[in-house]
């Protein structure tokens, strides 16, 4: 289920109904840009089930090439039930009722469409997804004026945007395409359809060289840093469409029968739009969000742009800052923190490069032996990732109490060939910031430390360009550059009130799928309420898993949110009340949103099941059962792996999983990657 070149570069952090935590997205870089406008005059209804039926969309997948070429893609180790399993088969059979009723109102949308498949991951999260395969076509790419560099293994192109890349060939295979006249056929018809709806004016052609076939991009085409090296690539790398749909064993023990029905046809609202590949023009344009929805498509409002790009820039900047748990009080900024202590601490460390006896006054001793301590460094562990209890709380107080006494007393250099040998500058100060190593966790793994410098870096970037006025010692600088940051957060959760005030919606591809499944589960006689029930309960388990609702972003809490809903979306003084989006830079908005959007939905299609909403459930027995199969088989997983990660906070470990991969940018393309 997996967001102007503005939205892209507010995309740079990183995809399904909304745990995007499990893997993924901003775990995005790049995915969906948002656009002003929207050309489209297709509905998100049951009457556009697809949006091509060309092969090149989507791409069937063994099982052995699952594991080969879409496992390693999306970093996948868990491990899977047999097709037989009771669990699995209970999902093919709401997969192939689904497929079998789109097909049979849809046929001629449906043709090329590969039946989708089902597979039950052994993970007790609450997720399932779409995945991509990457498929490499036997066809050269050549940049025009380029003939002297070299060549590398494979380009990629994200067909959704028209963008290129160096494919990592030696960190991910890629599946065959079909050889001869047949592959490339299916190029030029893939070709032929991108240079339909290219954007900005990105074009390619498709051109002879002897017996050689080649494809030659135009200038307008976007291209990343990397690819200014080569000249061309052996191969072309398209993503499809997998066909299978992946389920966790978790969504099965925590969710009904009926909601897990809900699941199933959001993400076959992806798999049969085949978003992976969609022009990025239909998705990411901003619209107003009235109190009652139009049972169409909502259609684009080129005044808000302006505000929506605000919004997506502001809620990048606060998902960073979101990032550092805050400390009541607290004079330094939690992005901060680690700088602090290292910076502290080196003045009396001899084998620091800030080592200076003449500075270590009794505040920085006494700073270094209290974060030596053992219950300091139980208290503050991943602080200031993860919150900090009463302990550590006390034990902040105190540090920080004695860093600025500490800090104070070493002066900050104009430059490096200042006459002092004291101090340090202001370029030394940011490469702290960027890379700290205290504290030892961060050292821990490789993965934590990649997290940690990108994320940090991404606080660089929002620092002014030099050190701020008054700031001659290491403790002033500390509060300045605090309070700088504070108050950046400031305009930007002043720009997302704005956007709220005036209803600024934002249609992604996820709203898209949304809004699908819930009609495609009343065409199977299903109560399409049980949707909404959805979004809820996935909200409370997010925020039991350390996903909290961001009050910056203006998100709402799961227990307002189920109490809104029940009072059909009003407060206690019968006011309507507005639900917000959340983060803009995220394809799924927020689950209060989503709850919100398809209750509004349901209305205006007037949608209702016919009979009880039940049919074809199982007795609630039967589903007990099976239930109690996917309980059984995580619980074991659960029991082996119980102590063998210091990130035992399951969302910190799948925020830092997906900010160290190097593989995201690739799977979230176009995107390409949705996790539920």
């Amino acid at each position: 289920m997996e967001r102007t070149a503005k939205a892209n570069q507010a995309n740079q952090a990183n995809s399904s109904i909304v745990v995007s935590a499990a893997f993924a997205a901003a775990m995005f870089t790049g995915a969906c840009g948002q656009k002003a406008g929207n050309d489209s005059n297709l509905f998100h209804d049951v009457d556009d089930p697809t949006l091509s039926t060309l092969s090149h969309q989507w791409g069937e997948v063994t099982g052995e090439d699952y594991l080969k070429f879409v496992a390693p893609l999306i970093q996948l180790d868990d491990e899977f039930l047999p097709a037989n399993n009771p669990l699995t088969k209970r999902v093919q059979t709401w997969i192939d009722r689904l497929d079998e009723n789109l097909r049979s109102k849809h046929p001629d949308q449906m043709t090329g469409v590969p039946k989708p498949k089902a597979r039950i991951i052994l993970n007790p999260s609450l997720n399932a997804f779409i995945a991509p395969v990457p498929v490499c076509h036997d066809v050269e790419v050549r940049f025009k004026g380029r003939s002297g560099k070299p060549m590398t293994d494979g380009i990629f192109l994200d067909i959704s945007g028209g963008a290129f890349d160096v494919w990592p060939s030696d960190e991910i295979k890629c599946m065959p395409a079909a050889k001869g006249q047949a592959g490339r056929d299916e190029i030029a018809a893939a070709i032929r359809e991108f240079n339909e709806r290219a954007p900005n004016g990105c074009k390619i052609s498709l051109e002879k060289d002897g017996a050689k076939h080649f494809i030659a991009p135009n200038s307008s085409c976007e291209e990343s840093s990397e690819m200014e090296n080569f000249g061309g690539s052996e191969t072309l790398v398209l993503l499809r469409t997998a066909d299978w749909v992946n389920v966790y064993a978790g969504l099965i023990t925590e969710m009904s029968e009926r909601e897990v029905v809900g699941v199933l046809a959001h993400e076959l609202g992806h798999y049969y739009r085949s978003h992976v590949n969609a022009p990025r023009s239909m998705y990411d344009y901003f619209y107003r969000a009235e109190e009652n929805v139009a049972p169409s498509r909502p259609k684009a409002v080129s005044n808000l742009a302006s505000l929506g790009n605000q919004a997506v820039q502001s809620s990048e900047l606060l998902g960073s800052m979101d990032r550092f748990k805050r400390v009541p009080h607290q004079k330094i900024h939690s992005a901060l923190f680690m700088a602090t202590g290292e910076l502290a601490r080196g003045i009396c460390d001899k084998d620091s490069d800030l080592y200076n006896p003449k500075a270590c006054t009794k505040p920085c001793s006494d700073l270094s032996e209290a974060t030596d301590k053992k219950e300091f460094k139980q208290s503050v562990l991943l602080f200031p990732l993860r919150e900090l209890n009463a302990d550590g709380l006390k034990n902040y107080g105190e540090f920080e109490s004695l860093a600025i006494q500490c800090l104070a007393e070493i002066p900050l250099k104009k430059s490096q060939d200042s006459e002092s040998a004291d101090g340090i500058t202001w370029d030394d100060f940011l490469d702290t910031v960027g890379a700290p190593s205290w504290p030892g966790w961060i050292e821990d793994k490789p993965e934590i430390r990649v997290a940690m410098t990108t994320w940090m870096r991404d606080i660089i970037k929002r620092l002014p360009e030099k050190a701020p006025k008054g700031a001659n010692d290491l403790a002033v600088l500390m509060k300045k550059v605090s309070t700088y940051l504070w108050d950046k957060e400031i305009d930007a959760t002043k720009a997302i009130q704005q956007a709220y005030d005036q209803r600024v919606g934002f249609y992604t591809n996820e709203q898209e799928a949304d809004e699908l499944g819930a009609e495609w589960m009343t065409e199977l006689g299903l109560n399409p309420k049980s949707a909404v029930d959805t979004y809820l309960r996935i909200g409370r388990w997010a925020e039991g898993e350390g996903s909290k609702a961001s009050a910056s972003l203006m998100e709402t809490p799961a227990d307002q949110c189920q109490t809104l809903y029940e009072n059909e979306w009003r407060d206690s003084d019968g006011k309507f009340k507005f639900i917000a989006i959340g983060d803009f830079t995220d394809s799924h908005h927020h689950t209060c949103y989503r709850a919100f959007n398809v209750d509004r939905e349901i209305r205006a299609h007037k949608l209702k099941a016919s009979g009880d909403g039940n049919r074809g459930l199982l007795p609630a027995s039967e589903w007990s059962d099976l239930q109690k199969i996917a309980e059984e088989s995580t619980s074991v997983l659960d029991e082996g792996n119980a102590d063998a990660d210091l990130l035992s906070d399951r969302h910190l470990a799948r925020e830092i999983k997906r900010a160290a991969s190097h593989t995201s940018h690739f799977v979230h393309s176009g995107c390409a990657f949705s996790p539920f």
